[in-house]
């Protein structure tokens, strides 16, 4: 094992740390999950004592109701209740029962898809400990302590929540200090044999300045969250607390305030107002559910999605019989047991329909509206609509692949050279679980969509292949024009780095042009003319002089002539002028063959009548088969070579290859890579004369066994733009 690696590892007091962290975990986990299963049990069994309680006491001859969840419903005087006794009995075990389940089912769920997460679990107890502390019989044995503590667990839950939600820390110091300073100022007093300082005894000012402290704490620890939240999930999630909390004690409030203004408002029912009261609560569980399990709703078992669909179809039910009976019973002022046969019929004709309706609505919650493909093509589209740079489009695709069908990871990858790049992912990592469907366009695939189902061993449906195939073809030609994009970007790149060469080339070459016309032929012309300003002062005085100098005169004149000349011959070969490329070449190989110490024959072959080609493409070729012979020559040690010019497709193709050792082996040239090479200053040089005409060269080994180094080039003989215009 290297350091590196050594270093990586955990150390002991790491490993003693994590373990520790998770011991904690899973005690807060295991006392959240003990807790609301005994509650929940506790609950169920006081639903029996309940009963009989409400049919004692609250629609009994007694018609005391002092103890009940909800006030009774009133009657007309003299008359039976709206629903008759036993309905109406059974129409608060069903609310008791319907709002506890809302409850349960939230902290259900927390605990279920976030087992390791304190502040879920924490939510998830002070859920149910609310429920409980709301909804349970008073006059059931036990509840004289387990109701308050229930209550008082509850608003310590939903205290440390505030503080920690959702970075898992407090954003001030002194924040804790003062919500449990005023948890404890309500809540210990009333353990105390101290009857003058419990609660019930506080004057209402002193109950308001409570309020307005500890909630007042709670919100503010919300409000810094929420400001120093660097993501914009967790803004989100608090976002959602905030209206749940205030959308459950604004209704609660807005229900409350006409009774006290107003007390003959309701007549008599409370009933309606206690209903409205525990309707607005709901916001609290529904909240907390879709803040903490943002995300999270794709790893739904699918018994428990089946299980929210039968109880909601049982509760819908149980509301259609009973406003049915409610219905009659109204109409015709009597009770009869023809209302209940009538109800139960239509219940049961209801019953498939609004089954179908919940299905579609846990579907599309669970996975995204699948069954309107059209929508996810509309709000594809408009995601692209924004402006994006060309390496964020395929971002954009897969986020909203992943959000719209409810996904856990959904992926595209891109090949490249023979193998698959991932070029935009969105979600968790991918597993081998993962779906991939091929991006083909024009019968060429480009890479392939990857989706992983929605929970271990739930495998995509049909329905959900069928939409990802609709997406995989979208995406297909989203990636075919981003990929054109790109490639259009990299020429025009690649042609404005050509201009910039070609620029300084020239520039290059004027500076060298002015240089020597400037400090060599400038000066010498100079004093050619102040040596002919001698000679004719002289021819009279002293002829024998004055020769001597035209004499010298004579000889600057021819050797700045034949600077001139070679100066002329480094800018164009004068040989391509006065014979033509393929005269010009055959001259420079035998001039090659005859030079001291060369053992090589070369051989010169055109495939063709070469047709009239630009000035640049003779020079380049010219220049490139002069170099190669020369390497061929100086380094190659070969005893034959061979030179092929002739026109193919619009290009002039260049051949110079020997039967000389290899590249690895000669002399100031670079080692061969196994393909294309880059070889010393030289061979650099041939590549770029051949490059900035828009073509191509190669360097390579033939494949033959042969040895030696074919040298293959390919010059267009007309410009890009004229090609274009005649294609």
């Amino acid at each position: 094992m290297t350091a590196a690696e050594q270093a990586s590892l955990p150390s002991p007091t790491d490993r003693r740390s994590r373990r520790r962290h998770s011991r904690r975990l899973f005690a807060l986990y295991a006392a959240a999950l003990a807790g609301s299963l005994g509650l929940t049990v506790c609950f169920l069994a006081a639903l029996p004592f309940y009963s009989d309680y409400l049919v004692s006491s609250c629609y009994g001859p007694a018609a005391s109701c002092k103890l009940a969840t909800l006030s009774p419903i009133a009657s007309a005087p003299g008359g039976a209740p709206l629903f008759g006794p036993a309905g109406t009995v059974w129409l608060h075990l069903a609310l008791d029962i319907a709002f506890f389940a809302v409850y349960a089912a939230a902290a259900g769920l927390v605990l279920l898809l976030k087992p390791r997460d304190p502040l879920g679990s924490i939510a998830a107890l002070s859920l149910v400990c609310f429920a409980f502390g709301s909804q349970t019989f008073l006059g059931w044995e036990g509840a004289a302590w387990l109701v308050p503590a229930a209550q008082t667990v509850a608003i310590a839950g939903f205290m440390l929540f505030a503080l920690l939600f959702p970075s898992g820390r407090t954003t001030r110091s002194w924040l804790p200090w003062i919500a449990v300073g005023a948890f404890l100022a309500r809540y210990v007093p009333d353990l105390l044999p101290v009857p003058e300082i419990h609660i019930d005894r506080w004057p209402l000012a002193l109950s308001l300045l409570w309020m307005a402290v500890f909630y007042g704490s709670l919100a503010y620890s919300q409000f810094t969250q929420y400001r120093e939240a660097a993501a914009e999930h967790s803004r989100e999630a608090i976002r959602k607390v905030a209206v749940g909390f205030i959308g459950a004690f604004g209704t609660l409030i807005a229900v409350s305030l006409p009774l006290i203004a107003w007390p003959e408002l309701y007549g008599g029912q409370l009933f309606w107002l206690d209903l409205a009261a525990r309707s607005a609560m709901l916001f609290i569980p529904l909240s907390l559910g879709a803040a903490l399990l943002k995300h999270r709703l794709w790893g739904v078992p699918p018994v428990v999605r089946s299980g929210f669909v039968y109880a909601a179809l049982l509760g819908i039910s149980f509301a259609i019989y009973l406003a049915v009976v409610a219905y009659l019973a109204l109409v015709f002022q009597t009770e009869s047991g023809v209302f209940r046969l009538i109800a139960t019929g239509v219940v049961a004709v209801l019953f498939s329909p609004i089954k179908n309706a919940l299905d579609k609505l846990a579907n599309r919650l669970v996975y995204g509206r699948r069954e309107d493909p059209v929508s996810f093509l509309v709000r594809l589209g408009d995601r692209l609509r924004d402006p994006f740079a060309p390496e964020r489009v395929l971002d954009s695709v897969t986020a909203t692949i992943r959000e719209a069908m409810r996904l856990p990871h959904a992926s595209i990858a891109i090949g490249l050279r023979g193998a698959e790049t991932v070029a935009a992912a969105s979600g968790g990592p991918r597993d081998a679980s993962a779906v991939r469907l091929p991006l083909v366009v024009g019968g060429e695939e480009l890479g392939g969509l990857y989706a992983m189902p929605r929970a271990p061993g739930e495998p995509l449906s049909a329905a959900d292949d069928k939409l990802l195939q609709l997406f995989a073809r979208e995406a297909a030609r989203i990636v075919y024009g981003l990929k054109q994009s790109l490639d259009i970007g990299r020429l025009m790149q690649e042609l404005q780095a050509s201009r910039e060469k070609l620029v300084y080339a020239r520039e290059e070459e004027r500076r060298t042009i002015r240089n020597n016309l400037h400090d060599d032929l400038a000066p010498r012309l100079a004093s050619l003319a102040l040596l002919a300003s001698a000679a004719r002062d002289l021819m009279e005085r002293d002829p024998t002089r004055a020769r001597s100098i035209v004499s010298e005169l004579e000889t600057d004149i021819r050797e700045a002539a034949g600077d001139i000349r070679a100066f002329v011959n480094d800018l164009r070969p004068p040989a391509l002028d006065q014979y033509g490329l393929p005269e010009a070449i055959r001259q420079r190989a035998e001039r090659w063959t005859q030079l001291e110490g060369a053992n090589v024959r070369i051989v010169v072959s055109f495939g063709a009548e070469l047709p009239p080609l630009p000035a640049a493409v003779e020079a380049a070729a010219y220049r490139i088969v002069s170099e190669a012979l020369a390497n061929v020559v100086k380094h190659a040690l070969a005893t034959e070579c061979r030179v092929a010019i002739e026109p193919r497709s619009g290009e002039l193709y260049v051949e110079v290859r020997d039967n000389g050792i290899g590249l690895s082996e000669r002399k100031g040239e670079s080692a061969p890579d196994g393909g294309t090479r880059s070889g010393g200053v030289g061979l650099t040089s041939l590549r770029e004369r051949a490059e900035e005409l828009g073509g191509s060269l190669r360097i390579e080994s033939p494949q033959d066994g042969s040895g030696g180094v074919r040298i293959a080039a390919w010059l267009p003989m007309s410009p890009r733009e004229e090609r274009r215009e005649t294609e």
